[in-house]
């Protein structure tokens, strides 16, 4: 991961989370303390709206027992069970209605006053500040405006009233026949006339309903959301859900205007049933619109209930956190823009002195040695001052590598030097006699007086004897010799048959012979000419000692993938098991029990390869044996110059 796009994460985050917090948990809190502050404001404003109606109904009720304790009404109700229209009758039920108009008058709340008989009978009526008159006449012959005695609320509510109590029909739109125009909404209220504990009829009052409607305008008036009344009737079906109360007047008592208005049908029957069984006030959500919602239970004699509803749009009342949550949203916006311009500008800024310290540490590795020189007090100057201080620790430890290494391969020549030794002496003895002898037969020649052109001759010879021994022991001094490392093109057959000669007496001893084969067309190599030589001889003289008197060691030159040297080393020995050829390289490790080697040969010619940038490694002969072998990379495209023909010319030197 790039480092501005940390820094992007990590400065995100830093002001990111802080406002997602802030945004899903503050404003949430807030908003769900909100919507509950809202729901305890309505439901207790609702609360002082059923209140008001309670007062409201209590006090229409009060009137109504008021008015049967008139002396008018009683007056006119001791004259109710005299059978015939008597002139006391006819004289009571005129000061009754004169007295009905009267008062009519002075409470416009009220659209009608009648007095109805047990059976029901209107016999005095006053409506709308007018007396009706009798229209028809009964049995006994007093005269009756209509009758009352079939209409459902009569039926419904008095028969079950008591002496003092007041019934309430239901709140609904008035009509006096089924044929006749509605008129406005009202409430009928109903309380018997006794007579000597007789109830001889009934004293009826209809209010009209825009009273309830100031009253739910005065307290719920100022309330953005919509306000309505709706009936809550479950055991009358025609009923339940019907609106008494919406600010759309034509959405009102749509039972008895044949519409399908219904708070039912707006918020669903599985809302309404939530609210029908649930408790007296609460609230359902619909989408984003609130009902908030409390009952009231109007009639005394019934279930029916009153349901106080105030709609409102949830954006309405969540304004201000919505307008919070968006501020938020727009400062997470401008926070991200800003974080991720300053992460890049971080980054780039960061970024730089990184990619130095980078740019250094890579060319350290390529090779350069290069030190951090900036003077930064931050990390990335420790950083650098650490790099610096590895630096020079590996440099030491590379110094104390080289020393421990240049000993180890001076210890491995020495230790050829003494496996060479006996062959060396050997190589030396034979031309030493010759000498010997030759300068024996000079001393006698010269005696004789012999030829000097034979004198010459024999000096000749004597002087090839003594440049062969000089040359041998001139090739065991090199070898031997520490040499600081020089790096020049070298002809590797030519080094390869050069360290065979230098091993040619050892081969013989051993019983051993070396044959030697090269592809044509070789081309030079670049390294030291004497560490390759030592690798060649450490390579020989670990063959000859592998293999048995009478086997022959195969030493092989070719040219792989057109720019490798390979040479192989093929003994006729033993071998070695797969597990073991790993560990031939290590340090200090033999498989000789006899104590011929030093266990460093090997391992200082494995050095001597890799620093010259080849490969070497070593795997199980054909049939037998061990093949040790090693690459190094060529120099050019020279053609091998080793031979006339092209080719090294197989040899065995046991037979030079």
């Amino acid at each position: 991961m790039q480092l501005q796009r940390k820094l992007f994460l990590s400065i995100g985050a830093l002001t990111i989370i802080p406002l997602l917090i802030l945004q899903f948990g503050v404003v949430d809190r807030n908003k769900n303390a909100l919507e509950g502050r809202v729901k305890e404001e309505i439901l207790g404003t609702l609360d002082k709206l059923a209140a008001e109606l309670e007062t409201l109904l209590n006090a229409q009720k009060a009137m109504v027992r008021g008015l049967n304790t008139i002396p008018a009404v009683q007056a006119f109700a001791k004259v109710m069970t005299v059978r015939g229209e008597t002139e006391g009758y006819r004289r009571k039920a005129s000061d009754l209605s004169n007295f009905f108009l009267n008062y009519q008058a002075a409470v416009p709340s009220i659209q009608a006053i009648r007095i109805l008989d047990a059976q029901g009978n209107s016999l005095v009526k006053v409506k709308e500040q007018k007396i009706i008159y009798p229209k028809a006449r009964l049995e006994d012959g007093r005269g009756y405006i209509a009758s009352q005695g079939q209409r459902p609320f009569f039926q419904r509510i008095a028969t079950r009233l008591s002496a003092g109590a007041v019934g309430i029909s239901n709140f609904e739109l008035g009509q006096v026949t089924p044929e006749a125009e509605f008129c406005p909404s009202m409430l009928r209220y109903l309380t018997p006339l006794y007579q000597t504990a007789e109830k001889v009829g009934f004293l009826v009052v209809n209010i009209w309903g825009k009273r309830i409607d100031e009253v739910i305008s005065a307290i719920l008036g100022g309330y953005a959301g919509q306000i309505m009344m709706a009936e809550l009737a479950p055991s009358e079906p025609e009923r339940d859900g019907i609106y008494l109360y919406h600010p759309n007047q034509g959405m009102r008592f749509a039972n008895q205007l044949g519409k399908p208005y219904r708070l039912s049908l707006d918020i669903g029957m599985d809302l309404w049933k939530h609210i029908s069984d649930g408790g007296d006030e609460g609230s359902v959500q619909k989408g984003e619109q609130m009902y908030f919602f409390r009952k009231f239970r109007p009639y005394p004699d019934r279930d029916n209930h009153w349901l106080l509803v105030v709609q409102k749009d949830r954006a309405d009342f969540l304004r201000p956190v919505i307008q919070m949550r968006q501020t938020i949203w727009a400062l997470l916006g401008a926070l991200v823009l800003l974080g991720l311009i300053l992460a890049r500008w971080s980054s780039q800024r960061m970024a730089r002195p990184v990619l130095h310290l980078s740019e250094i540490i890579t060319s350290y590795a390529n090779g350069d040695r290069v030190r951090y020189l900036d003077k930064r007090r931050d990390e990335i100057g420790q950083v650098g001052r650490a790099f610096n201080y590895l630096t020079d620790t590996l440099a030491r430890a590379e110094k104390e590598r080289e020393y421990a290494e240049k000993i180890a391969c001076q210890a491995a020549k020495m230790a050829t030097v003494g496996e060479l030794s006996a062959g060396v002496a050997h190589e030396i003895n034979n031309p030493l006699n010759n000498m010997m002898s030759l300068t024996e037969m000079m001393e006698t020649m010269v005696d004789q007086g012999a030829n000097p052109q034979v004198l010459r001759e024999d000096l000749k010879i004597l002087r090839q004897e003594g440049r062969r021994c000089a040359d041998i022991v001139q090739g065991l001094l090199d070898f031997g010799r520490p040499k600081p490392p020089v790096l020049a093109p070298v002809q590797m057959p030519l080094l390869v048959e050069e360290s065979v000669r230098l091993l040619a007496s050892k081969a013989r001893v051993s019983g051993v012979s070396i044959n030697l084969s090269c592809e044509s067309r070789l081309p030079d190599i670049l390294g030291d000419k004497g560490q390759l030589q030592q690798v060649m001889v450490n390579l020989l003289l670990n063959a000859i000692q592998e293999s048995p008197k009478g086997a022959a060691v195969q030493v092989s030159l070719i040219l792989e993938k057109n720019k490798f040297l390979k040479c192989l080393v093929t003994d006729q020995g033993r071998g070695l098991e797969q597990h073991l050829i790993s560990r031939i390289f290590e340090p200090f490790y033999t498989t000789k029990q006899d104590r011929q080697g030093t266990g460093l040969g090997l391992s200082v010619s494995y050095s001597i390869i890799q620093r010259h940038g080849g490969e070497m490694g070593a795997h199980p002969g054909k049939e037998k044996g061990l093949v040790l072998w090693f690459t190094l990379p060529s120099y050019n495209k020279m053609e091998n110059r080793y031979a006339k023909n092209q080719t090294c010319p197989a040899k065995n030197v046991a037979d030079d």
